[in-house]
């Protein structure tokens, strides 16, 4: 999944890494609040990576930035988001379950991934294959291909799930 928005118009009063995690949420929520999505990219798979055939089920969700979830939360409650982060977790999973994975927390567990998503698509060898960059439905699909062979050259069998349900910057203390 990908969202497009204009940016940001409410800034931290200081340091990003000095954000607690309610911080971080505030300041998404403040953004999200008072701007609207431009763009929504969807990429439907399994947990393959496989496209749908129309007879899958089950999809994995992949996604880029913790502003993806709180524009779709936003549109598919068409209200504000909720006051605190704990609400907004909690609606998160009602909605997507906990069988999510962000990939700006998962390279954080890569050695020598880094930047932003061209950046580690290219790093993993990964070529974007329809559309440009910051076009939401070109951005999802090379998340979830970039995740795929993220799993294949960090993590052992399974071993990426153990980073399920977390989002980056929102993650508990």
């Amino acid at each position: 999944m990908d969202t497009e928005f204009p940016g940001v118009i409410h800034l931290p009063q200081k340091h990003h890494t000095q954000l607690t995690n309610a911080e971080r949420y505030a300041l998404l929520k403040a953004n999200v609040d008072d701007l609207h999505p431009i763009q929504l990219g969807l990429t439907l798979s399994d947990s393959a990576g496989n496209l749908p055939d129309l007879g899958t089920g089950g999809a994995v969700r992949y996604i880029w930035d913790a502003y993806d979830f709180g524009y779709l939360v936003k549109i598919l409650t068409g209200r504000r988001l909720p006051n605190y982060l704990d609400e907004f977790t909690a609606l998160v999973r009602v909605f997507f379950g906990y069988n999510i994975f962000d990939m700006k927390h998962m390279i954080k567990f890569c050695h020598g991934l880094y930047g932003g998503l061209d950046r580690v698509a290219g790093t993993l060898q990964v070529n974007r294959v329809v559309g440009l960059s910051h076009q939401a439905g070109s951005d999802s699909l090379l998340t979830m291909q970039a995740f795929n062979r993220m799993k294949e050259v960090f993590f052992s069998e399974d071993a990426y799930e153990e980073h399920a349900g977390i989002i980056f910057g929102l993650e508990s203390n």
